[in-house]
């Protein structure tokens, strides 16, 4: 007998299952934009700041800074940290069109934790 046909069948749900994850996982890795997309929501569940490193892809920030700047001529509020791995200076701009999308709102409410925490400073004027 193989050892497969030994195993119980919970047993083989739960390597069936294990299996599908690492595909989906190696298949998301292929695709950059899905990759980038999966960073983003696992930092966003997390209750990080998606920082964007052109090393690292997007990263969280030990702490934060939110302060006034513009943004391809455009005035409006930016988030700044540094890459969690590599320490390179990141920042993330909250322009109108961003803070109006569902994903805006995600990234206010998890600015309004990371204020609460105190691991993000105001420093708007």
């Amino acid at each position: 007998m193989s050892k497969w046909s030994k195993r119980s069948d919970e047993e083989k749900l739960r390597i069936f299952n294990e299996q599908n994850a690492l595909r989906e996982k190696a298949e998301i890795k292929k695709d950059p934009i899905k990759s980038a997309q999966a960073q983003i929501t696992e930092l966003l569940q997390a209750h990080e700041l998606p920082l964007h490193c052109f090393e690292h892809g997007h990263v969280k920030s030990q702490s934060y800074e939110l302060t006034n700047g513009s943004f391809m001529g455009q005035k409006c509020e930016v988030v700044r940290g540094h890459c969690i791995k590599c320490g390179k200076p990141l920042s993330f701009p909250l322009t109108p069109q961003v803070r109006c999308t569902e994903f805006g709102i995600l990234v206010i409410m998890v600015i309004t934790l990371l204020k609460n925490e105190g691991r993000l400073k105001d420093m708007r004027n």
